[in-house]
């Protein structure tokens, strides 16, 4: 899913783009409908990245999901599918235009195919950690940022914390029953 607005602030996005898939249509006719946002299905990762400030994947692809020197100046790449040798969401291309590549899990994502096929070191990756604690994090407007993240479920459930947390704060949301 790719967010087209230029937005550097927490204000959710207002249009989405799904890339290809065998349920895409159905999928953005059901997501149009229940978000306040357009959401459409489009025919290439291409144009599904093309302009988006944000570009997520969570996949198990063994082969990277859309070029990345389709990637608009400034875009933030988070990549939370990969977790295997075997597996690349994203190509090398994607890590060369990046300012800067995060790590939740620097020990995991050393491991992870797009990774070992950029040959990316630690030295080159900024724990994630250090933006946490306001150590790092975007320098200008303009940088392609990308946050490789793999096994780290303690981020995973501060995640969800703090979404479920903004989501009562903002009195939205829907509470299932399982």
């Amino acid at each position: 899913m790719a967010d087209a607005g230029h937005r550097r602030d927490d204000r959710p996005s207002e249009r989405y783009r799904l890339l290809p898939s065998d349920s895409r249509e159905r999928c953005a006719a059901d997501l149009d409908a229940e978000l306040d946002a357009t959401v459409r299905a489009v025919d290439s990762a291409r144009e599904a990245v093309t302009d988006a400030s944000v570009v997520v994947t969570v996949t198990t692809a063994t082969d990277p999901v859309f070029p990345g020197d389709a990637l608009a100046p400034g875009a933030l790449v988070v990549a939370i599918g990969a977790y295997t040798p075997e597996m690349h969401e994203l190509d090398s291309r994607t890590f060369e235009r990046a300012d800067q590549v995060f790590a939740t899990a620097m020990g995991n994502v050393l491991d992870v195919g797009e990774v070992i096929e950029a040959g990316l070191t630690e030295a080159d990756m900024v724990p994630f950690a250090d933006v946490l604690e306001g150590r790092a994090g975007r320098r200008s407007d303009d940088e392609i940022l990308v946050v490789e993240s793999a096994g780290s479920a303690v981020l995973d459930a501060a995640a969800v914390e703090h979404v479920y947390r903004a989501a009562e704060r903002a009195d939205v949301g829907t509470v299932v029953d399982f």
